[in-house]
């Protein structure tokens, strides 16, 4: 036995070919393993903190279109565009507009005239409609006593953690929304000028990278996360207008030098 143990700890062979290439190869597949998960990680805090940014420029986005006098809660453009880069803008804007962003009741009428048939408080308008959009690129116009104060679609440009910055494109809906609800009693049911009882005001949000060719969002040009927009919304009612529209009542907002949001 001490003779083997003296022999093992006098052999001078070394390792084989063969056990170098092994021990080799189980290095290079766990190095690249740990790079893998390091990238990995990399990728899952990068789609966090761009879902993370683009929620708070989507919140502070519907706060400030909130704050806006309600006559002027309306887009300042009408879309689709076809011009220059803003036509990918558009085509997007368009495609999330009839994609379940906004309610698509199956049964509705829409919003293409401001007839008083268009008014009925037993079904929904259907919010993908085009006719339901409040577009007032200028005015007065039906339905538009202002002019628009929201642009469909605007670029902005944060600081991340890295320093860099990010880009995220931003698409502004504003629409008419009729409530089944509270039916004859609603505030708009024949309202001349007025297709729906609320504004709608819904906010998409999705980050991309600067582009060379195109302003659009091409998947190409997305960053890592989130595929799809951050969206919000919230319900705009007119402070004028009580339920039913009841005349004879005394209203604040009539009174001079009184402006309701």
């Amino acid at each position: 036995m001490r003779n083997w143990i003296h022999t093992r700890l006098s052999d001078e062979s070394g390792f084989t070919l063969v056990e170098l290439l092994v021990s080799a190869t189980i290095l290079v597949i766990g190095v690249f393993g740990l790079v893998a998960s390091v990238d990995t990680s990399h990728k899952l805090s990068d789609v966090s903190e761009h879902e993370t940014v683009a929620s708070q420029i989507a919140d502070r986005e519907l706060d400030f279109a909130q704050t806006i006098p309600y006559q002027g809660v309306a887009l300042s453009a009408v879309l689709p565009g076809t011009t220059g880069g803003a036509a990918s803008d558009d085509t997007r804007w368009n495609a999330w507009l009839t994609s379940g962003i906004l309610p698509h009741p199956s049964t509705a009428f829409t919003c293409s005239t401001a007839s008083s048939s268009n008014n009925n408080p037993i079904l929904a308008n259907d919010e993908q409609s085009t006719g339901c959009e409040i577009a007032c690129p200028s005015a007065p116009a039906t339905g538009c006593p202002a002019l628009g104060k929201l642009a469909p679609v605007s670029t902005v440009s944060v600081p991340t953690s890295t320093g860099t910055l990010q880009k995220l494109k931003i698409y502004r809906y504003v629409t008419w929304v009729n409530d089944r609800a509270c039916a004859s009693t609603c505030p708009n049911p024949s309202i001349t000028g007025y297709r729906g009882d609320y504004k709608r005001i819904t906010i998409a949000v999705l980050p991309v990278v600067a582009a060379t060719s195109t302003t659009g969002v091409a998947a190409a040009n997305r960053l890592d996360g989130p595929r799809q927009p951050v969206v919000v919304s919230a319900i705009r009612n007119d402070p004028k207008l009580g339920a039913g529209n009841a005349a004879g009542g005394v209203n604040p907002c009539d009174a001079p030098g009184v402006e309701c949001q």
